[in-house]
């Protein structure tokens, strides 16, 4: 590994700005480029909610939160990430445990770049790429081994016999993605590609693909491509594609840190999530926040908001407990979404202001 700042490995995970590609095909393309100052406000999150849930996650002195990154969901539980400590509440909200175990020493971890669910056998595994270890714990925070795993940038599950990892840029691999059995096994890869990591690295970031998270099939955008690809066991299939025309960022822009003053003239930080036939896309250009949601059927835009400081609107609308608040999802299981409520909607909805996050469970309609 190259000698790089910790904190610019946490970053890589919004950084997921792509080049331009050839490879769209007769994919739906997503025009995001195209009038990108004009707002758009037609859309109610209403039009995929069902049943919709607070969920107040519980302050006490063990469990603190900064930052609600939810990791993964079971119908009991909801798995966050934060300051590499691991977080369980149940779906109420109330506090369950924490798992704290950074350090050098064995069954320790130097840093936490994934979380993975293991649906089998009602476990999870912490990934530390820096380490090249999997810790395996149970759901009540007990510690049950660990594996030895190397070229990994990022996993997740696919379904129940499967795992689905991005390789680390240094893994000298010819593919960018590798399907993996219950063991661990490579039984697939997918989706060749000749670009080198080595000629960016020393310039500052490490660039890893990242997983899109989806209600039904796991996808992912690799980094020179901005080609959305649907993955399965046995085969990768093209989904869509984004299209940022002149405001792509040439990746040797991206990888550079000594100029990101120029990134602001370009699509960045974009990510997404994609619920039913919608993609919801976050992006940043001109150092204003962008909130995009996308029919991916017909290729059309159906909200766009666009944020340049901390007192403009954040998410798009939806209704309850008779106001209209506004939100933006930031996890998605097979049943469900999961949003954030900010102060200023929580003194709307009288609701006591906590230490830790409020919740919004959507239960999706499809």
């Amino acid at each position: 590994m190259k000698k790089l700042p910790i904190i610019l490995y946490i970053l890589v995970f919004l950084i997921l700005s792509c080049t331009k590609s050839n490879d769209k095909g007769n994919l739906q393309t997503l025009k995001v480029y195209e009038n990108i100052d004009k707002q758009k406000r037609s859309f109610l999150m209403d039009q995929m909610a069902g049943y919709k849930e607070i969920i107040k996650l519980e302050t006490t002195d063990s469990s603190l939160i900064s930052n609600v990154n939810i990791k993964f969901t079971t119908l009991q539980y909801i798995c966050l990430l934060d300051n590499n400590m691991i977080f369980f509440f149940d779906q109420t909200g109330k506090f369950k445990l924490k798992i704290n175990s950074k350090g050098e020493g064995p069954n320790e971890y130097n840093s936490i770049s994934n979380v993975v669910y293991n649906s089998i056998d009602s476990t999870f595994y912490i990934h530390d790429m820096f380490k090249k270890k999997m810790l395996e714990y149970q759901l009540n925070g007990r510690y049950l081994g660990e594996i030895t795993i190397d070229n990994i940038g990022s996993i997740t599950d696919l379904d129940n016999n499967f795992y689905v990892v991005s390789y680390s840029p240094y893994a000298n691999k010819s593919k960018l993605v590798g399907i993996l059995d219950h063991s661990f096994n490579i039984v697939n890869e997918f989706i060749g590609t000749n670009f080198n990591n080595e000629n960016y690295a020393d310039r500052g970031y490490i660039l890893i693909n990242d997983f899109i998270q989806s209600n039904h099939t796991k996808c992912i955008k690799p980094i020179s491509s901005d080609t959305i690809y649907k993955i399965y066991p046995n085969k990768v299939q093209p989904y869509f594609f984004i299209e940022k025309g002149r405001l792509a960022i040439p990746i040797e822009i991206l990888s550079d840190v000594s100029q990101n003053n120029k990134f602001k003239n370009y699509i960045t930080n974009d990510y997404g999530l994609i619920i039913n036939n919608l993609y919801f896309m976050t992006f940043y250009y001109n150092n204003k926040l962008y909130q995009d949601i996308w029919d991916i059927e017909t290729s059309k835009l159906l909200y766009r908001n666009i944020a340049s400081s901390v007192n403009d609107k954040y998410g798009a609308p939806i209704h309850l407990n008779d106001e209209i608040i506004n939100v933006w999802p930031i996890f998605v299981d097979s049943q469900s979404v999961y949003c954030k409520i900010d102060e200023r909607d929580q003194l709307l909805l009288k609701t006591n202001i906590e230490e830790n996050d409020i919740l919004l469970k959507i239960k999706v309609e499809k």
